[in-house]
């Protein structure tokens, strides 16, 4: 996919390929969802259909960083401080969850809530430091 015209652009809108990627996450999310819910799916095909929608996540990947490396010295401090904001917090987070839990204070959770937290601190970093910055 070419996105020539994105430094232009800047970070704002993300590259096409991630709305595609993150299009098809939806939808074989969704669909994998239903599929191992519904029909007499089991063995190998079983961890197939679980394992689809990583896929689409390694599209968005690929699209974030074709992103980061087209864009210039203050994006990428700005990628890179929110990414450094995001990976702190929730290493910070899920330390101190598991600390809650192995003191049986807290409930276990799901280890998939790290990578949700990654992403939406992420974003919030990232928006906040574009503020700071752009």
């Amino acid at each position: 996919m070419s996105w020539d015209a994105y430094p232009h652009r800047k970070w704002a809108a993300h590259p096409p390929g991630f709305w595609i990627g993150m299009l098809l996450y939806l939808g074989t999310m969704a669909a994998a969802g239903w599929a191992l819910r519904s029909l007499p799916i089991a063995g190998a095909e079983r961890v197939l259909v679980g394992l689809s929608p990583t896929l689409p996540l390694a599209l968005m990947w690929h699209a974030y960083l074709r992103m980061v490396r087209h864009q210039d010295e203050l994006y990428r401090r700005i990628q890179l401080e929110a990414v450094a904001l995001a990976a702190g917090a929730t290493v910070l987070s899920s330390f101190t969850w598991g600390f809650l839990e192995m003191f049986q204070v807290a409930p276990h959770l799901n280890p998939q809530w790290a990578g949700h937290m990654l992403v939406f601190s992420y974003g919030i970093a990232a928006g906040l430091l574009n503020q700071r910055y752009g």
